[in-house]
């Protein structure tokens, strides 16, 4: 997933792990809405399909943490209109902002951990497991459609960047060198 995140948009491999997990909860239960039979080898394909779209959704969400923050920072040097700073001064910047993203990422981590356990199995017990499952898909697809909404269409309607800015861009889209040097560090 790590070399993956590299050739391929973030936001948009995120968008593909949020597609991936409404179709893998409906193999998980297997759906009763969709009259699936319960066999364990639609069982096994939806865990492996869970599990590929769990690495496509958290592997890219830390890098772009981190790209947010970098570009926030910059931003707000440039409106406080502050000079470029040093290499050593970009370097601790980018890592008080990884500590940070590193921090959010873990806190939703585990706030899932904790929330996720408890609610599937208010729903197990009140639904049974194949229509709780049911339901989670309905809630992913809903998830999937407002990431969809609210990320990838911005994303494509943004301006398309000219071809001497395109040189200046950095994999988190941002036009800054100070930005892209110390990114990937």
């Amino acid at each position: 997933m790590g070399w993956l995140n590299t050739k391929v948009n973030p936001l948009k491999m995120v968008g593909v792990g949020l597609v991936l997990y409404p179709i893998g909860l409906l193999f998980l239960g297997p759906s009763l809405a969709l009259g699936f039979p319960e066999e364990k080898g639609l069982v096994i394909a939806g865990l492996c399909i869970l599990g590929f779209g769990l690495a496509t959704v958290l592997v890219p969400s830390v890098n772009i943490m981190i790209g947010a923050g970098l570009g926030k920072a910059e931003e707000e040097r440039k409106k406080l209109d502050l000079p470029e700073q040093s290499e050593k001064a970009n370097k601790k910047m980018t890592e008080l902002v990884c500590d940070q993203a590193g921090a959010m990422f873990n806190i939703a981590y585990c706030l899932g951990s904790i929330s996720g356990p408890i609610l599937g199995g208010a729903l197990d017990q009140s639904l049974e497991f194949r229509r709780s499952v049911d339901v989670m898909t309905l809630v992913a697809l809903c998830i999937f459609l407002l990431y969809f909404c609210a990320v990838i269409l911005a994303e494509c309607c943004r301006e398309k960047p000219t071809a001497s800015r395109l040189k200046r861009l950095d994999s988190f889209g941002y036009d800054s060198p100070s930005i892209a040097r110390f990114a990937h560090r």
